[in-house]
């Protein structure tokens, strides 16, 4: 019942901005598997061992960085719960467990790494290639270059506001990347072929949920990055 409650003030936090869509769709997850283990269990009966089991489960499965997540987000269920008065003041079992430490899994691309797979990207959908460029010039987080619009690009400036930080922040067209030998207004151009669509990157045709014009993901663009 208690993460019910929980759940309709994260919605709340939401719409007056304190918390962005990404941060309230990663706390789905956790709550859905912590009530399924511990749903009949009234809430002050929730130990420090349940909350390691919970945690185990991502661990068994290597899956360091949603352990990391769920932890985080069942310290904050108990927090708002001493809040609310549904709790004794003090009463945060997830607060006592170790926090997991996350297995780094990805290592830094060389640039001559980039450029093979940015050669093998050439056979692959346009945007791929697009998108890699963008990163490698810019250096902005991929949900913002995917978010890039024509429209956001004036007095010789493209603007982008980073979804993450909220931060607003103007890069010149000339801004030029010596390792690839292309500015950012080169670029662009690349962009401007002859779909029509608002967005930078975008898909040339129709696939299931996508459509021809619309705006290519993140998670689209790191699934084909992955397998290219």
């Amino acid at each position: 019942g208690w993460v019910e409650k929980y759940s309709e003030q994260q919605e709340k936090r939401l719409k007056i901005g304190e918390i962005k869509l990404g941060t309230l769709r990663q706390k789905k997850g956790p709550l859905k598997t912590f009530v399924s283990l511990y749903g009949i269990k009234p809430l002050t009966d929730v130990t420090t061992r349940d909350v390691v089991h919970l945690l185990n489960l991502y661990l068994e499965k290597e899956q360091y960085r949603m352990a990391q997540i769920v932890r985080k987000v069942l310290i904050d269920v108990f927090k708002e719960a001493q809040h609310s008065g549904e709790v004794p003041p003090g009463f945060n079992p997830a607060l006592a467990t170790r926090n997991p430490k996350a297995k780094i899994t990805r290592q830094r691309l060389s640039l001559d790494e980039w450029k093979l797979i940015y050669d093998a990207a050439a056979k692959s959908q346009p945007y791929l290639q697009r998108s890699m460029l963008l990163a490698l010039t810019t250096g902005q987080r991929l949900g913002d270059i995917s978010n890039m619009k024509f429209t956001d690009i004036w007095d010789s400036y493209l603007h982008v506001q980073q979804s993450k930080t909220g931060a607003k922040i103007a890069l010149p067209l000339s801004l030029k990347c010596d390792a690839i030998g292309l500015t950012l207004e080169e670029i662009v151009s690349l962009c401007r072929d002859k779909i029509l669509s608002p967005y930078l990157l975008h898909h040339h045709h129709a696939i299931a949920s996508a459509k021809r014009g619309g705006q290519v993901l993140g998670s689209t663009i790191t699934t084909l990055f992955s397998k290219v």
